[in-house]
């Protein structure tokens, strides 16, 4: 019988600070698992991360009192985080103050949201990251300038 199990990586990155990392993986035929998690299950923790049967990794952006997407992000990720592409950025934050702009290189640097931007407002917005450097501003008025913006470079 083939099937999926996920093993969770806890990384600290400081101590305000954790990333929550889940790689999928096939389990041995002749295992086992009592209480697995099935891969379309969603396993529940502050944030919410849903298990998938895949290579990529979901990221999720530092927590800062149980908020990902903040003020506080600036300098993540660390140097010692290497990101693929395909692995999934997760952003949990308060859709009525915040939201998440994926842009360009010159917006990111201007704080400005192009015409056709597509603009996260969920709360709960997962975003797979492309070859090379990935960014994201809040497009709230005042917010990327006051430091509410990440780049994210995956290999």
């Amino acid at each position: 019988m083939k099937g999926w199990f996920s093993l969770f990586i806890l990384l600290a990155l400081s101590s305000s600070s954790i990333v929550m990392a889940a790689r999928s993986h096939r389990h041995h035929p002749h295992h086992h698992h009592h209480g697995h998690v099935k891969s379309k299950d969603t396993v529940h923790f502050k944030p919410r991360i849903p298990i998938a049967p895949s290579s990529s990794i979901p990221w999720i952006v530092p927590a800062v009192n149980n908020v990902t997407w903040n003020f506080n992000v600036t300098g993540w990720p660390h140097s010692n985080i290497t990101f693929q592409a395909g692995d999934i950025l997760v952003f949990n934050y308060d859709h009525d103050l915040h939201n998440v702009v994926p842009v360009d290189e010159a917006n990111y640097l201007n704080c400005s949201i192009p015409d056709l931007a597509t603009v996260y407002t969920s709360g709960n917005d997962e975003i797979v990251l492309q070859p090379g450097t990935n960014y994201f501003i809040c497009g709230t008025m005042g917010h990327c300038i006051a430091g509410m913006l990440i780049a994210v470079t995956a290999t």
